[in-house]
């Protein structure tokens, strides 16, 4: 029997295409993978047989399903989705992201880069042996064979769109679709004992909030100026999966060049599409680069403040104030050239990137880094899938539809919190299909010349795919 591994995502626009690359690695070397979003693997843990569960973080929240995984026969090792992006300074991020009650149950932790790397071993010595450089799919997913699945997509929207430039949300704390305020996300982190009132962490976290609202605060003066200044030119919005559309549109209604978008394709899509991106502080900016497109890092406060990531400040070009975000634009149009060659010194930033990403360089492949540990692991429970026939598979498939039908009328008596938390997650994972999947996948496979007749990608139960080579 082959041994299992679950590749857990959770929101799909941005992670699926990553994991798929890692199921095709990995089923290439006699694995049989599972990928799905973290919440129905999680739900499904019995009916699954038992492997190696890898999680998208260890964050004090995670410690219900990591228990209850374990308890099910599985094992558990990790990475953390977020680390695309570090801070400056780091600190209250380490304690967000992974606890030491996770680690301590984990078998690995598989970290991006030497950044990330140095500042676990520092604050997790006594795990250090749990801790080990391998990369991430998602920066394979940028190699030149892989990246193409993203061009029907990017020609899809230059089709509808024409030519534009990309403002991207990042504004999770100031402007969530679920959350009142951010104070309610304060108080979340002290509930569950990630935060103390009164401690530096605290402020940091403070602090971080307030400069999240002050640049979202700031976003209507981009968009006025933007439409004046280049009445001829079109700039697209495209909020964070998490923020809430309705601010959005309310700061464009009067302006006709300015369109918010919110739909289910990753976001390279739409940085391919565009002829340059802005962004605050986020990941975007290093998919930008990474994508060889050019991006702008709005970011009107200190150098290195304690809120700042540092990639951002390393692969974008940097504007201090809208006056000189306008000033940057203006010379970009003017120039009529987007290489990112002509502005950014590429030398120096790939230094830095060889440093953030492990597998960097083109002869480094992360899911065999990762493979090298998980065959070490032993699975000690040999249960088997529980079988999902032809009837129990359509029994879930038809509650999901039912589920979707009475949505809408639900969804009328519920209250303002609920149907904030019903679009919260929505929005995370909509659109995932077995035709999609399938699809993705087979592109993937193309790209890296296997044999697509040599790969089986079943539905084992609705929304849960397996994806293991038959020959």
């Amino acid at each position: 029997m082959k041994k299992r591994i679950y590749v857990m995502f959770e929101v799909k626009k941005r992670e699926l295409e990553a994991r798929l690359l890692f199921a095709l690695i990995a089923s290439s070397k006699g694995y049989s993978v599972v990928v799905a979003n973290k919440a129905d693997i999680w739900a499904r843990r019995y009916l699954l047989r038992p492997g190696i569960v890898i999680c998208k973080s260890l964050g004090p929240g995670n410690i219900n399903m990591v228990n209850d995984i374990i308890e099910a026969g599985h094992e558990i090792v990790a990475w953390d989705e977020e680390s695309l992006v570090t801070p400056y300074k780091i600190n209250y991020f380490i304690k967000r992201r992974i606890s030491r009650e996770c680690l301590k149950k984990a078998k690995y932790f598989f970290s991006w880069g030497e950044i990330e790397h140095e500042y676990l071993t520092k604050e997790f010595s006594e795990y250090k042996e749990k801790l080990f450089k391998t990369g991430n799919s998602r920066i394979d997913l940028f190699r030149n064979n892989n990246i193409k699945i993203f061009d029907d997509e990017a020609n899809d929207l230059k089709n509808k769109y024409g030519e534009f430039c990309l403002l991207l949300g990042n504004f999770g704390r100031a402007n969530n679709s679920y959350l009142k305020s951010f104070e309610d996300f304060v108080n979340g982190l002290i509930k569950e004992g990630t935060l103390k009132k009164d401690t530096k962490d605290f402020l940091h976290v403070k602090n971080s909030g307030i400069t999240q609202v002050e640049v979202f605060n700031e976003f209507p003066n981009i968009i006025e100026k933007f439409s004046k200044n280049f009445p001829n030119k079109k700039m697209i919005i495209r909020p964070h999966p998490v923020e809430n559309i309705e601010p959005y549109k309310k700061m464009c209604k009067n302006f006709k060049n300015v369109i918010v978008v919110f739909d289910d394709r990753n976001v390279i899509s739409w940085i391919n599409a565009a002829d340059f991106s802005i962004s605050s502080n986020c990941t975007t900016s290093t998919e930008s680069y990474l994508s060889k497109k050019l991006s702008i890092n709005f970011w009107p406060f200190d150098d290195q403040d304690e809120a700042q990531m540092y990639l951002p400040t390393q692969v974008s070009l940097q504007a201090k104030s809208t006056d000189e975000l306008m000033k940057l634009i203006k010379k970009l149009y003017n120039e009529n050239d987007f290489k990112i060659s002509k502005y950014l010194n590429t030398e120096n930033i790939n230094k830095e990137l060889k440093r953030a990403f492990y597998n960097f360089e083109p002869n480094v492949c992360s899911t065999s880094e990762i493979l090298k540990k998980l065959e070490k692991i032993e699975i000690k429970n040999f249960r088997k899938d529980i079988e999902v026939n032809f009837y129990l598979f359509y029994y879930y498939s038809l509650r999901s539809i039912i589920k979707k039908i009475i949505f809408p009328f639900l969804y009328l008596f519920r209250s303002k919190e609920s149907k904030k938390w019903a679009h919260y997650v929505r929005n995370k994972n909509k659109g995932i299909s077995y035709k999609g999947v399938k699809k993705k996948f087979l592109f993937l496979n193309n790209a890296n010349k296997m044999q697509p007749n040599d790969f089986e990608v079943k539905e084992i139960i609705p929304r849960i795919f397996k994806i293991e080579n038959i020959k």
